[in-house]
């Protein structure tokens, strides 16, 4: 039933708008698309896979392509490519789901709650939106980290480091969750987590570095462009209130084989900001793990999680591309967070999720950029407060009894 499920939204979504995005692809030369990535693998052009590197990372690439290629029965027809991707993707972080449940019954949470908590990390709005968007991966991404802490809960230093390399490779925020995993696994099985993730992260990233050393170099950072370039800073960060207004021009339509432009006015950042943006969320969720560790905690503390909804909730507020689907992460968390430590109906999560939607079905609506930035902000700085009051402002939580250890 549950893979019924997961099919229904993977084969009902339209494909995704960023997914064979011609208008990505002409204003960032590393646009963060899959698709043509995938093509070139599910035909065979593994040339042409290494010479098609994006900022995204090849992990989801591997684990779609050869569901994908079951496209190939109907002519490799976009959208059947694309739904046959996005399925795979949920299965994933379904799995991340029953893996947090199996986690809840450890620890004596009844059958419902579990049900809940593992249905409610795949069927919520943000998943749809990551869909809606053209980025199953980044529910790859968000279920690689979920699941990594939850061995590091369970302190299985190897299962943790292969997550979170796997996480990384999947999607470079991924790095954000090197400092809470590592840390949380105990002192002398930190090393042993960190080479796993090492090799990891070299078996996948490093074929792609040998092959197209220039293109590898680029695509991983080119993550710092986007702000800077016109037309990728938006207004849920805050960093908008130091963009500019510019003009510039975007791909709306192809005609007679050529690109169609149309004149647009978008943001973006000063080079010297846009710059520093992801830096400075990378050296914060360090600095946050660091504390969060010195702290003392119970044996199998989820605060853990906790302290990742944090991070990957300050990412959305500090990268000034932000986007809805960029909360999964933070969502997922938070809910997993909720499930294992708490008893009854996740509360935090839930309406959360429900502000998410709410933010998603206004912005048509609401034609003052600076007002939607306030609204936005209003949310999410309270909100990372409370996440912090939660993570570093309370006492540890009691982890697993010692019988189900």
């Amino acid at each position: 039933m549950a893979v019924g499920v997961l099919a229904a939204i993977a084969f009902t979504r339209p494909v995704g708008t960023d997914y064979g995005n011609l208008d990505c692809h002409v204003r960032l030369a590393y646009c963060d698309d899959a698709e043509p990535s995938l093509s070139a693998l599910i035909h065979g052009d593994i040339s042409g896979f290494f010479h098609r590197q994006t900022l995204m990372g090849p992990t989801s690439i591997l684990l779609r392509a050869p569901v994908a290629a079951l496209g190939g029965l109907n002519h490799y027809e976009t959208k059947l490519v694309y739904d046959l991707g996005s399925f795979v993707c949920l299965l994933v972080l379904a799995a991340a789901g029953v893996l947090v449940a199996s986690e809840m019954r450890r620890r004596g949470r009844p059958g419902w709650e579990q049900a809940l908590v593992a249905a409610g990390m795949v069927v919520n709005p943000v998943t749809f939106r990551a869909l809606y968007f053209g980025h199953p991966e980044e529910a790859v991404a968000t279920a690689f980290c979920v699941a990594g802490a939850v061995f590091a809960l369970r302190v299985r230093p190897v299962p943790t480091g292969m997550l979170l390399g796997l996480a990384i490779t999947t999607k470079l925020w991924g790095v954000l969750a090197a400092g809470p995993l590592l840390l949380a696994l105990p002192p002398r099985l930190r090393l042993r987590g960190a080479v796993v993730a090492t090799l990891t992260v070299l078996a996948l990233y490093g074929p792609m570095a040998v092959v197209t050393p220039t293109r590898f170099w680029h695509a991983v950072t080119s993550a710092n462009e986007l702000g800077t370039t016109p037309g990728t800073a938006s207004a849920t960060n805050v960093w908008w209130f130091f963009a500019d207004t510019v003009r510039y021009q975007r791909v709306v339509a192809i005609q007679d084989g050529r690109p169609v432009f149309q004149d647009v006015t978008g943001f973006a950042l000063p080079r010297g900001i846009g710059r520093v943006t992801h830096p400075l969320v990378i050296v914060l969720s360090v600095v946050l793990a660091w504390l969060w560790s010195r702290r003392p905690r119970a044996p199998g503390d989820a605060s853990l999680l906790l302290l990742l909804a944090l991070i990957f909730l300050l990412r959305c507020i500090l990268d000034p591309n932000n986007f809805s689907y960029y909360h999964l992460p933070f969502l997922a968390s938070l809910l997993a967070y909720e499930g294992i430590s708490r008893r009854g109906i996740p509360w935090a999560a839930i309406t959360a999720a429900v502000i998410i939607q709410l933010f998603v079905s206004i912005s048509p609506h609401v034609h003052s950029d600076p007002g939607f930035a306030w609204l936005y902000l209003g949310w999410a700085l309270p909100m990372a407060a409370v996440l912090a009051f939660w993570t570093f402002g309370r006492p540890s939580t009691l982890g697993p009894c010692p019988s189900s250890a």
